[in-house]
């Protein structure tokens, strides 16, 4: 030890205070304290509650399209992609079914802006969707697409 007497039964105080507060607190938690028993249907309503608050909104679908990505060293580059736009809301399933063609020319441009190299990555893909989601959303002057979701994503 320290080599002073009363320093040294100081710091055994010490130590054995740490060690008794450790065992009655190990003492507590395994022979004395029990956890409440989970009522079944306390849960079963926490969950149903949780579930209806989760809405299901359905998918807007585009079909499968091959498109052309910037070419590099004279070689040409195609992007095989198919998609499903979560909306925010489900009436703008509508609205996007209404603006279908000018929904692909915005895909359509902003794939011819990128290299096969940069789309190839995932956060060529990260990029890719958002730009396609912030063009889109610019354009309807309203926040439509929540997230785009990529079924089909080959680079050829």
């Amino acid at each position: 030890m320290t080599g002073k007497a009363m320093l040294d039964k100081i710091l055994i105080l010490i130590n054995l205070l740490g060690f008794l507060s450790t065992l009655g607190i190990f003492a507590y938690t395994e022979f004395i304290y029990k956890r409440p028993i989970p009522k079944e249907d306390e849960e079963k309503a926490k969950l149903e509650s949780q579930l209806k608050k989760q809405v299901n909104i359905p998918y807007f679908k585009l079909e499968s399209m091959v498109l052309n990505l910037l070419p590099d060293n004279n070689r040409l580059r195609f992007l095989e992609v198919e998609m499903h736009i979560e909306p925010t809301e489900e009436s703008y399933i509508k609205v996007l079914e209404a603006q279908k063609i000018y929904l692909l020319d915005i895909i359509v441009n902003n794939a011819g802006k990128l290299k096969a190299e940069e789309i190839n990555s995932i956060s060529g893909k990260i990029l890719f969707e958002n730009r396609i989601k912030t063009k889109i959303n610019e354009e309807l002057q309203a926040q439509v697409i929540k997230k785009i979701y990529f079924l089909k994503f080959i680079v050829e």
